[in-house]
């Protein structure tokens, strides 16, 4: 049983899930999309109803035809990417084309409803440590976006996720809580987007671009992969204890899946400069959430040492390198 804490109430209140604590209807499906849409092409006349999105207007965009396309429900992953296909073909027939300017991009929901407070931080520890390769790999338009930006540059949202990690622990989080740790002035634009857990029990990813409906396919089967694994139950040095065992890529292919050849040759990224980035995100959430992870730690495994943990890797031209943690520190 995951996430089993040494106090009593936190045992029992650290398996409530985010529908039970917020008091959401129970939703079968696990994703919502949508894509914002600039384009000089005309593609407001038609009913998308039928392939699964319904269409908005955005006063946010800009051009001679905007707008926003929406999953009408949630839908399973095989449903998402059917729609995403379908909608991909619909285009290509009618030359519609998708123009990006930063401005706009894809927004894909993540349904945790189903998660433990617990396991919605360690689903954000292994977004954060992939974030910015995936914002490489989403192209020049995300990098640098001021409506996506990630914990690499901007890391105010440590302190919410902490204190939520506190009233967890100390059974007290209530469905108010969410609203006010994550006020959507503050936090709406970082590249994981918190502030839906309140009203629809979601985390919003926000570095997709808009006109690659394949790769947003992609990016559906790495989110599917991120929330099993925030299933397990693992705590942050649980994941790094994994990371020391493997090669980087054999870390990378746990998130990435049958992906990762494919994101690795359209990033460019060297073997190298890859393990470096996954290092620097280890610590930059142990740095920045360093009470989460305390708060995290669980029953019957040794307490974090304030000396600092040393993995090693066994790639061997990056011998010797020591990557350090500072577990509880």
């Amino acid at each position: 049983m995951p996430f089993l804490f040494c106090k009593r109430k936190w045992r029992k209140y650290s398996m409530k899930t985010i529908r039970e604590i917020c008091g959401h209807k129970k939703v079968n499906g696990l994703f919502g999309v949508e894509i914002e849409i600039e384009s000089n092409q005309n593609f407001l006349d038609f009913d998308y109803s039928g392939m699964g999105f319904n269409y908005t207007h955005d006063d946010s965009l800009r051009g001679r035809y905007t707008g926003e396309l929406v999953f009408n429900k949630p839908k399973t992953l095989n449903q998402s990417k059917k729609c995403l296909s379908v909608l991909q073909e619909f285009f290509e027939e009618h030359s519609i084309l998708i123009e990006d300017h930063g401005r706009s991009g894809t927004h894909i929901h993540v349904n945790v409803n189903d998660l433990t407070p617990a396991q919605v931080i360690m689903f954000s520890f292994y977004w954060y440590i992939v974030e910015d390769i995936l914002i490489k790999w989403s192209g020049p338009s995300r990098q640098n976006n001021m409506f996506a930006v990630p914990f690499s540059i901007s890391n105010e949202i440590s302190h919410p996720i902490e204190q939520l990690a506190n009233y967890a622990k100390l059974g007290e989080l209530s469905a108010n809580h969410f609203s006010y740790l994550f006020p959507i002035d503050s936090y709406k634009y970082s590249g994981l987007n918190w502030c839906r857990l309140y009203d629809l029990g979601t985390l919003e990813t926000r570095i997709w671009g808009p006109s690659n409906f394949d790769q947003t396919s992609k990016a559906l089967d790495i989110l599917y992969n991120i929330k099993q694994l925030a299933l397990e139950g693992e705590d942050l040095l649980g994941i790094s204890e994994r990371y020391s065992m493997q090669s980087t890529e054999e870390f990378l292919g746990l998130v990435f899946g049958e992906h990762l050849s494919q994101i690795l040759h359209d990033t460019g990224i060297a073997k190298p400069m890859l393990s470096s980035m996954v290092r620097d995100a280890f610590w930059r959430i142990q740095m920045c959430l360093r009470t989460c992870v305390r708060n995290l730690q669980p029953r019957g495994k040794k307490k974090y040492s304030k000396k600092p943990m040393y993995i090693l890797t066994d790639e061997p031209d990056l011998d010797p390198l020591v990557q350090e943690f500072r577990l509880g520190g």
